[in-house]
């Protein structure tokens, strides 16, 4: 396939060879052979499966280790410490997955900011906001919209297309005392972010990854310290654990009015907006108009995709007691660009360089 390459790692076959038997004496090569299989075939007999499993583990595509990855957020129970590091900040997380007959539910809690909990299932999101004693409950869109695939905010890797990331395996390492292999997915050009991923051996999970620009350089990590494998976890183990006495509660009061999922250019729905500028290979893939019952406005989404990169679009009524600043701002490696036209604020954002979001912003339009 078009830009897929394996790169085997240089050192493994060393360390290999570093576990053979030294040849004792001086005799021919045939006698030397022979005395280490005769006094040593335990040993080769756990090299040889040593041998066979590190040759299926490199013997896989970069897309099968892909497609293996997309699917073990549906399959695997686990708790586990993740070390998250952005923007010079460094936050410690402890996940708790479970999975049960197909559906998800992750309890996740951060140290900083007084132990902030986010509970995710499939069709809501719980925030408890302990240092501002909120809690916040929204609603999951259940029409299959990008945004809402995966139960962490993590991309779909497997549809990647190869004329817009060059793929590849660079090689193995350690995380979390368990065996993974090393993937990079390199852009192709600078409109959108690459990734470095460490995926389990044996479950294809992601122990460890990396969002990188494209020159290589980090913006964002992630990364398991421990993680333990369960075949089951009980349903309070993923529940909260923060009280929430005299908290703020507030509820999504957002409600789908019209969606259209793998959406066209043709034929959005709602008011009918489009992007006129975007980078090679994205597509509208979603667009929903959507009825806040609060504030009795429409808000329109549109959600266009490469495949991997990911740029949302909001278009609302400009409010007069609007907080909203226009100009460039960022969320971790998240960037956004707000801009107001014609009584309207219009938003872009998403994991992609500033720039990208800037440009599709800049050029929404209606029909």
């Amino acid at each position: 396939m078009r830009n897929i390459r394996t790169v085997h790692p240089g050192n493994s076959l060393i360390h290999i060879l570093r576990w053979l038997p030294p040849r004792q004496g001086s005799g021919r090569a045939m006698s030397d052979t022979r005395h280490i299989f005769r006094g040593s075939k335990p040993r080769y007999c756990w090299l040889s499966i040593f041998l066979l499993l590190a040759c299926n583990v490199m013997a896989q595509s970069p897309h099968d280790w892909l497609e293996r990855m997309d699917g073990a957020n549906e399959k695997f129970n686990y708790q586990g410490t993740l070390v998250h590091m952005c923007d010079g900040t460094m936050d410690i997380v402890r996940i708790v997955h479970r999975v049960d007959h197909g559906q998800v539910t992750e309890r996740m809690t951060a140290q900083a900011s007084g132990g902030r909990q986010i509970i995710r299932s499939t069709d809501k999101v719980m925030c408890i906001l302990p240092d501002q004693k909120k809690v916040t409950v929204e609603q999951r869109n259940s029409s299959g919209s990008p945004m809402d695939s995966k139960i962490a905010n993590f991309p779909s890797f497997s549809n990647i297309n190869a004329q817009l990331y060059d793929i590849s395996i660079l090689g193995e390492d350690q995380i979390a005392e368990r065996e993974t292999i090393i993937l990079a997915i390199h852009p192709a050009d600078s409109f959108r972010f690459g990734y470095r991923l460490w995926l389990d051996h044996r479950t294809a999970l992601p122990l460890k990854f990396e969002l990188v620009d494209e020159a290589g350089r980090g913006l964002e990590q992630g990364v398991f310290t421990e993680i333990e494998f369960y075949e089951s976890i009980p349903a309070e183990d993923v529940e909260p654990t923060l009280a929430t006495d005299g908290f703020e509660w507030k509820r999504s009061a957002v409600v789908a009015i019209e969606t259209q999922d793998d959406a066209t250019a043709d034929k959005p729905p709602g008011s009918g907006w489009r992007v006129e500028i975007l980078p090679p290979g994205f597509k509208l893939t979603f667009a929903q108009s959507r009825l806040d019952t609060v504030a009795t406005t429409t808000l329109d989404q549109l959600v266009y995709s490469d495949g991997l990169a990911t740029i949302s679009v909001f278009i609302e009524p400009e409010m007069a007691e609007s907080a909203a600043v226009e100009g460039a701002s960022k969320i971790g490696a998240t960037n956004a660009f707000t801009t107001f036209r014609n009584g309207y604020l219009i938003t872009a954002m998403g994991g992609v360089p500033l720039e990208t979001a800037r440009k599709a912003a800049l050029s929404v339009s209606p029909r």
